[in-house]
């Protein structure tokens, strides 16, 4: 298994990345144990993916991170057609930060993180940081918690449901860059909201030295609350490093859905903490790889509580010379009676050069749920599919088009969001004719 090598992750650094934008001396704090966790760790410190990890594609040892703040939204009367709100960073630079007055007459709140730092009114710290914290054995989340260079948050009070989404865009590819990110989202009791994630290549990579991009998105939900968090990521010439995580409480509700489509390669983890009586978790990720792209997924949902729920499923299809780890785990602990749990894997590859490894995993340690079940299985276009289609006069190469996206579709059409379920159709069908 390869190391990481990371030039700039030096404690010289991290000052210089905190001095620049006055943090809290606990913020700071925080960053250093982030950096000696980081350089510490082993690239899989859980034993039983060590022989499914490849990092080898994230030549990424001489990247230059964006030290500088990035100042003010360049554009702060950007349209909001479709959406209560946005956050769009391109490289270094914030492109527009904006929420309409509807919204903003509802007490939601959405800035940078540097700004959520200093406003004595949000306590950051309490509603999110206090909760969870990204997770101490993971090498890449405690990278991006160290060397964090922006950051957006979102806060949305008790009783306020917010009916548009919220967009929040990175865009990255500058030849060599290091862009390391995060997004907070916090929603108090009896809300909701809908957040579009687009991690997306910039229009600067020269083709050379892959670029860096670090993200999180750390999501705490008070009682009752429900939260759709969509991502869609189609990046290429970068090597992508996301952390997920949600603190879900008492009868509340995290949907997440996310895409996979773009970079040299992506690794992804989610970690869902059912903390409340009744919390639930919604999960569906679909990834379609060609060329060389490498992804690494998994995810890991703890049970913690009673008639928590968690129904976990993905989906992916590789052509070329892709390849895929898919992993997931299910925690129930010994206070979760009553849970209902499901983990589902499934794999398509089109050459023989391609390999999808799927591993779902169920820890139980209360035995009174209600389900706890996994499945998965790898396999190539069914030949007697391709048969039945080309007999009745359809081509042989859109009958095998027309199998795989009825593979990916599943998975698709439970995304919440029509728009963003559209937009990634789309995407499926341009990546097969590449």
């Amino acid at each position: 298994m390869a190391e990481f090598d990371l030039g700039f992750a030096e404690e010289e650094t991290v000052m210089r990345l905190s001095s620049g934008r006055r943090e809290p001396a606990w913020f700071l704090a925080d960053r250093l144990v982030a950096l000696a966790n980081f350089k510490s760790l082993s690239v899989e410190e859980n034993l039983l993916y060590t022989k499914y990890t490849d990092i080898s594609r994230a030549k990424v040892s001489e990247a230059v991170p964006y030290i500088k703040p990035s100042g003010p939204a360049k554009s702060e009367a950007a349209e909001l057609a479709g959406i209560s709100g946005i956050y769009s960073q391109e490289e270094d630079s914030l492109v527009s930060l904006r929420l309409d007055s509807e919204t903003i007459e509802k007490g939601v709140t959405l800035g940078t993180l540097q700004d959520a730092l200093s406003n004595r009114q949000l306590p950051l710290k309490a509603l999110v940081f206090d909760r969870q914290s990204l997770p101490e054995r993971d090498k890449f989340a405690q990278m991006t918690k160290a060397l964090c260079m922006a950051g957006v948050v979102l806060n949305v009070p008790d009783n306020v449901t917010i009916g548009k989404p919220v967009l929040i865009r990175w865009s990255i590819g500058r030849e060599n860059a290091a862009l390391l990110t995060r997004t907070v989202v916090s929603l108090g009791n009896n809300s909701s909201a809908t957040v579009i994630e687009e991690i997306e290549q910039g229009g600067n990579h020269g083709g050379g030295k892959t670029a860096l991009f670090g993200g999180t998105a750390e999501v705490a939900l008070g009682e009752g609350s429900t939260l759709n968090y969509n991502g869609v990521t189609n990046g290429g010439g970068v090597a992508t490093f996301l952390n997920r995580q949600a603190s879900v409480g008492a009868g509340s509700e995290i949907r997440w859905a996310f895409g996979y489509l773009g970079g040299e390669m992506t690794r992804s983890r989610i970690d869902n903490f059912l903390s409340g009586k009744g919390a639930a978790v919604r999960e569906v990720q679909v990834l379609y790889g060609g060329k060389s792209q490498f992804f690494d997924t998994f995810s890991h949902t703890r049970h913690s509580a009673e008639d928590t729920v968690s129904d976990l499923l993905s989906k992916g299809v590789l052509q070329d010379q892709a390849k895929a780890y898919v992993k997931g785990l299910i925690t129930i602990e010994k206070g979760a009676k009553g849970s209902d749990s499901y983990l589902g894997e499934f794999g398509m590859v089109l050459s023989r050069d391609s390999r999808f490894l799927s591993i779902p995993s169920l820890e139980i340690e209360n035995h009174a749920v209600k389900r706890a079940k996994h499945a998965s299985s790898v396999a190539q276009v069914d030949e007697n599919q391709i048969f039945y289609l080309t007999s009745r006069g359809i081509e042989e190469s859109e009958a095998k088009k027309l199998i795989v996206m009825g593979f990916l579709e599943p998975v698709v059409s439970r995304i919440p969001l029509e728009s963003v379920a559209t937009r990634l159709r789309g995407l499926f069908e341009s990546k097969w004719g590449a």
